[in-house]
């Protein structure tokens, strides 16, 4: 504004001293005109100011990485203005890397009517981010003054790492762990007599205690109820978040294998435990994954932790969880970047500072 308030002041001076080189009808007519222009520019802008709203609108508060997310911004107008140039000062960031950037969008009223201004994105790191529409700028006809006005409106998105298996290869004694469960197995009978699995008819190698003599008898022939399976999680992932700045990287890479492992293993009908310190609210965080839809949410929470520099409390956090419950397994993702399995080390495959999604191997 103040770089363009002195070229035209300095196109002023110019016009006034061609006026009095060469005394002309026109060079003063445009003389006029320049100068008229600031005041009535000024009055129109105020009024456009006073009229004219603009409105931010996220469509799309969930997206996965690399997905185009489209931003809504709708304007409105008061009162009756033709067409109003309107500049939108907006900034991305990612809460958690703390990148950001700035853009300045471009877009028109549309009367009294209400008009529609998009802002394509592709994100090309997950986590969460934050769009702030701090303001906007209200222009003359040509562009050459303009007035702010501020907004202050902010939008989360969460992005998604991208889900991806890998080789994991789940051991018996896994599998066979007996952890305390709140649900059982739908597709495998176990050795727990509180719990139903199926009622089915008798079989030679059945148990004279598993007959289910009431339903036998209703039905004439012998029928046999199979235990239940108690489906516990005999592995546990942890997401260490205490580190510095220069661990956020790592950390990052730790949250989508993490992620990925954990997915991994519900393929393998496995269910597992996602849990973290988190120094914000001073707790540990635990999520029991059994489907995707506990995956979802797990990521709906890990995605805004910050990272934290409580070293104390984190170790305590683990040994503690460590303490109270049993695990077949326990994955721990350091913020360093070494993952442990168990306490043994496991190295992870880059190529040219990526990793090698292919070679990665777990064996819980």
């Amino acid at each position: 504004m103040i770089k363009r308030l002195i070229e035209y002041i300095i196109l002023i001076l110019l016009t006034i001293i061609l006026f009095f080189l060469y005394d002309d009808e026109i060079v003063g007519m445009m003389l006029v005109m320049e100068i008229v222009y600031l005041p009535v520019s000024v009055i129109y802008i105020n009024l456009c100011k006073l009229f004219v709203n603009v409105q931010m609108k996220n469509l799309q508060p969930v997206v996965e990485k690399n997905e185009k997310c489209s931003i809504l911004f709708e304007t409105s107008s008061k009162a009756f203005i033709p067409s109003v140039n309107i500049v939108l000062n907006i900034a991305v960031k990612n809460r958690f890397t703390g990148k950001s950037k700035k853009i300045k969008l471009r877009g028109k009223t549309n009367g009294k009517n209400k008009n529609e201004i998009y802002y394509d994105v592709e994100f090309n790191q997950f986590g969460s981010v934050i769009i702030s529409f701090d303001s906007y700028e209200v222009l003359d006809w040509f562009g050459i003054f303009s007035l702010k006005k501020k907004v202050e409106e902010k939008e989360n998105i969460l992005i998604y790492p991208e889900l991806k298996l890998v080789n994991v290869e789940v051991k018996q004694s896994t599998r066979k762990f007996i952890t305390e469960a709140d649900y059982y197995s739908t597709y495998e009978s176990g050795d727990d007599p509180l719990e139903t699995y199926q009622i089915r008819e008798y079989r030679e190698q059945d148990s004279i205690h598993d007959i289910h003599w009431k339903l036998s008898a209703k039905n004439d022939k012998l029928l046999v109820k199979e235990r239940g399976k108690p489906e516990g999680c005999a592995v546990l992932i942890w997401v260490d978040f205490c580190g510095n700045s220069k661990d956020k990287k790592s950390i990052i890479e730790s949250i989508e294998i993490a992620t990925d492992i954990s997915f991994s293993l519900l393929q393998e009908k496995c269910n597992n435990v996602v849990s973290w310190y988190d120094g914000q609210r001073l707790k540990t965080v635990n999520f029991k994954i059994t489907s995707l839809e506990n995956l979802y949410q797990m990521l709906n929470e890990i995605l805004i932790t910050d990272v934290h520099k409580l070293q104390e409390e984190n170790s305590y956090a683990l040994n503690d969880k460590l303490e109270k419950e049993n695990y077949s397994t326990v994955i721990e993702m350091k913020s360093n970047g070494i993952i442990k399995i168990n306490d043994s080390e496991l190295r992870i495959t880059k190529n040219k500072n990526k990793i090698q999604w292919k070679k990665l191997y777990f064996e819980v």
